[in-house]
């Protein structure tokens, strides 16, 4: 019977296939950001409120000290005049000026903690270079969503900052997953 399909733990029960040679299956299937919430509880917010105040200004820095990747998903942004908001990769520099931001964690059974850098403020200074990767422009008083469709990876010791272009912006995310 090498032809045949079998459950692969010993039970002895054969696999279907149907007309289309299509494998019969029954799947419940999940999202990586619920897996990661509900089976690992590694699922994040980080809130802040800040108003960087001139040009250039950097207001968010996070660098990842687990040797597990941060991967984020998405980010919310509201602010309170148009502003153009870089996000980039791999400054360097020892950030100064930031204050800590404690990640929340999404599962409420669960207390482990993200384990990294997380600062927000109105301007970080210290950092230089870095990799530009996206760019995004908010209109005046409305919320954006950035949702990176191929997400960003931070595998340990990598750093993720975003910037504001012009400054005297209130910027607050409302939902920022990883």
């Amino acid at each position: 019977m090498p032809d045949m399909i079998k459950s692969g733990i010993g039970n002895g029960i054969l696999a279907g296939v149907n007309s289309d040679f299509r494998l019969m299956t029954e799947c419940i299937t999940y999202s990586g950001e619920h897996h990661a919430n509900h089976a690992k509880g590694t699922a994040f917010n980080m809130l802040f409120d800040v108003t960087p105040t001139a040009a250039g200004d950097c207001f968010l820095y996070i660098k990842n000290s687990n040797t597990i990747d941060i991967v984020i998903e998405g980010i919310w942004l509201r602010v309170a005049s148009a502003e153009q908001i870089l996000m980039k990769f791999n400054d360097v520099g020892t950030p100064l000026g930031g204050v800590d931001v404690v990640p929340a964690n999404l599962n409420a059974g669960r207390n482990t903690p993200a384990l990294g850098t997380f600062q927000a403020a109105n301007d970080i200074t210290a950092l230089s270079g870095g990799t530009t990767i996206n760019k995004g422009w908010v209109a005046n008083t409305t919320t954006a969503y950035f949702n990176f469709e191929q997400d960003i990876i931070l595998p340990e010791n990598t750093v993720f900052s975003m910037w504001v272009v012009t400054g005297a912006v209130n910027v607050v995310p409302v939902k920022s997953a990883f």
